[in-house]
């Protein structure tokens, strides 16, 4: 947690960034899956990660680990 994405994690990231664009295969895959709130969010996810450059740390919202346990 807070510590700096990797260059491999940020390709990563910018090829999913593109990927998920309105239009895109991948959006359109996922809009037969996912609501239009749910795509929009980790648009909004994967945009937040590559501004911060860091892996999120926990925001005290909910369990640091799984939950439920598996």
């Amino acid at each position: 947690a807070g510590e700096p994405l990797t260059g491999e994690a940020v390709e990563a990231l910018q090829g999913l960034r593109d990927a998920l664009k309105e239009g895109a295969a991948l959006a359109e895959r996922l809009a037969a899956l996912l609501t239009a709130a749910e795509i929009e969010a980790l648009r909004a996810r994967v945009g937040s990660l590559l501004e911060s450059g860091r892996h999120p740390e926990p925001s005290g919202e909910w369990p640091a680990i799984p939950w439920p346990p598996v």
